[in-house]
């Protein structure tokens, strides 16, 4: 400030990179000496540099900006001719922001005349620079711009949460497509059933796991160790051809070895002995097997057995299979609850329907992370502080917003590509994604991703106006979608062990019941009705479960019905719950933002003040 007026403003960083010089270079001269021998060896060494000041024993050069490169080179030089050019000594600065006040103070007493002829380049042009003032739309958008760009650092300053908005979400969905197990598999691994119907495995070596298998022959007539080795071989097995006739002493001695070899090495071994002779053949076999594994002793027997009718056969093409098939079969009957069970995998129960479970969890986490930067903000009174600058709580709200849903756009485009990947990669026939195979399909994946996404961020912004502690906001945000998930799919499991003795006639009252309770979850939590979604589409691309729903519930559910269809399995009803979610929440948001001045009217109202008003932000106008 000088003589009232503001004469430059900004960083240090910024102000000294307004001046020309960027190092000062200071130098005590032998007074026998001329200055002007000193200034041109350094102009041989930097050109871009002026004499500042000057005195008998002193002089200070200014060295222009660009110049940075060569001040290695100067100073080197400066070093090795100290004494040649006359100088006892030298010092070398960047500029400082003294020297950006001397310069203004130098040209604030320049004579008033000079001051309004000549050009100041240093205050005029540079310090005192008018600027338009912004109003209206321009403003708005200005202001807007500026939020996201503050977000943008914010989020840069926070990398861990950035990246975990991005890799977490995107490395479980990968995994939850590609490595959890289908609806099926994880039913047989529940359930308690005895036997599969018709069962079978046929008995030869080869259904262990690799193996070797010690042989013998006291002699090859009659290609009896040929035909033993060739058969073994054959079944994928390694064989160990011994000469003595030690097969037992052989084994024990390798099974005190190690437990590897006790339990997978040595499964088998045979030996065969051909006592006879060409008029009288006759063949003994020894079978050899570890009680360790099952099947092993009817498995030698087989073995044997084929070995023996090749030999009296006198042929190779001969042989004996054994089969190990139950002889018990299922009742003619079965109860309903064992007939509910054999097609659970249909029903959207948990444990076993994880498909749409997993992505409720994946889709609370990315909104759950969105919210701790402005949990933050708020703890930390920061929003207070952009209110004060008469920034409107429409803009903060919008232009968050507008970050928030850039970013999930990006992530569940992402989610979508993946599903669609593992939709067509994944091997297993029965897995759930295998559903969005269909291109139409994955697109309703996309959509009710999109529209959770604008129901959740509203609902999201509200939560945050509960907690104190960002890490608090974050575990209760998260344990109460996921608990309400899960009591979503267990009041959902009701339906299907309640039996209806006349599924012709309609759904059971208990089905009604349960419908009703879940709308009005989905209704409360835009989680539960995109797991309600997601159970939809992965219901409408399966035609064998949606007449398992209709023989056992008495449902009168349709495949060929849209699935933007209101009824299930469409996923009509869920759109439009997403709509009105958005709607309230905004609402919601909007009365919490505006409670101090409903106060207030509410107040001017009992006191008969209608000429009152309020104003929360200040204005500069």
């Amino acid at each position: 400030m000088s003589r009232g007026r503001l004469q430059a403003s900004g960083t240090p960083d910024f102000l000294k990179q307004q001046t020309d010089c960027e190092y000062r270079l200071l130098m005590d001269k032998q007074e026998q000496y001329s200055s002007d021998r000193i200034t041109q060896f350094i102009q041989q060494h930097v050109g871009n540099v002026v004499l500042e000041r000057e005195s008998a024993a002193e002089l200070v050069y200014g060295i222009k900006r660009g110049e940075s490169k060569q001040i290695e080179r100067l100073i080197n030089a400066l070093d090795q001719n100290t004494q040649t050019i006359g100088i006892n000594s030298y010092g070398l600065s960047m500029t400082t922001i003294e020297d950006v006040f001397l310069r203004l103070v130098d040209e604030e007493n320049e004579n008033e005349q000079t001051q309004h002829n000549t050009k100041r380049q240093l205050d005029d042009q540079i310090f005192r620079k008018q600027y338009q003032r912004i109003k209206g739309c321009h403003l708005f958008w200005t202001r807007v711009w500026a939020l996201l760009i503050k977000r943008w650092h914010i989020s840069r300053r926070q990398i861990s949460l950035f990246l975990g908005f991005f890799l977490l979400t995107i490395i479980a969905e990968i995994l939850f497509v590609s490595a959890v197990p289908t609806p099926r598999e994880i039913q047989r691994s529940l359930s308690n059933n005895p036997r599969v119907v018709d069962a079978q495995v046929t008995l030869i070596p080869s259904i262990y796991n690799p193996q070797t298998i010690v042989a013998y022959a006291n002699n090859n007539a009659n290609d009896i160790q040929t035909r033993l080795i060739n058969y073994l071989t054959s079944t994928g097995a390694t064989i160990d051809n011994i000469s003595d006739d030690n097969v037992f002493n052989y084994v024990r001695e390798r099974y005190y070895q190690s437990a590897d070899i006790f339990i997978n090495k040595y499964q088998l071994s045979f030996a065969a002995y051909n006592n006879g002779t060409s008029l009288s053949p006759s063949l003994r076999m020894n079978a050899y097997f570890s009680t360790v594994n099952f099947h092993t002793m009817p498995t030698s027997l087989g073995v044997a057995a084929t070995n023996l009718y090749q030999f009296y056969a006198n042929s190779s093409s001969k042989s004996i299979v054994t089969i190990n098939q139950p002889i018990i079969t299922y009742p003619k009957s079965v109860s309903y609850l064992a007939e509910v069970i054999s097609v659970i995998y249909c029903f959207e129960i948990f444990p076993i329907s994880l498909f749409s479970f997993l992505n409720s969890v994946i889709a609370t986490i990315f909104i759950g992370i969105l919210l701790l930067p402005l949990i933050t903000e708020r703890i930390s009174h920061s929003k207070d502080l952009q209110l004060l600058t008469n920034l409107k709580k429409r803009i903060y709200w919008f232009s968050n917003w507008i970050f928030d849903f850039s970013l999930c756009l990006i992530l569940i485009s992402l989610l979508t590509i993946i599903v669609k990947i593992g939709a067509v990669a994944n091997p297993k026939s029965d897995a759930e994604v295998r559903v969005y195979q269909n291109s139409s399909v994955t697109g309703y994946f996309f959509l009710m991703f999109l529209m959770y996404t604008l129901a959740s961020l509203p609902f999201a912004y509200v939560f945050s106006f509960i907690p104190n502690s960002s890490i608090i906001l974050f575990t209760n945000f998260f344990i109460i979608n996921i608990i309400i998930c899960i009591i979503d799919s267990v009041t959902n499991s009701f339906t299907a062990f309640v039996k209806n003795d006349t599924p012709s006639a309609g759904p059971t009252k208990a089905y009604t019941i349960v419908s009703i309770i879940r709308s009005i979850f989905a209704i409360i939590l835009p989680t539960v009705n995109l797991k309600q979604a997601l159970s939809n589409i992965q219901l409408h691309g399966t035609i064998e479960c949606i007449s398992i729903y209709n023989s056992l519930i008495g449902t009168k559910l349709s495949v060929n019905d849209s699935l933007m269809s209101i009824n299930r399995p469409g996923v009509g009803t869920q759109f439009i719950i997403f709509f009105v979610q958005i709607i309230f929440w905004w609402v919601i948001l909007t009365v919490i933002e505006s409670r101090r001045r409903i106060r207030q009217c509410c107040c001017c109202c009992g006191n008969d003040s209608s000429d009152a008003t309020s104003k929360d932000e200040w204005d500069d106008s």
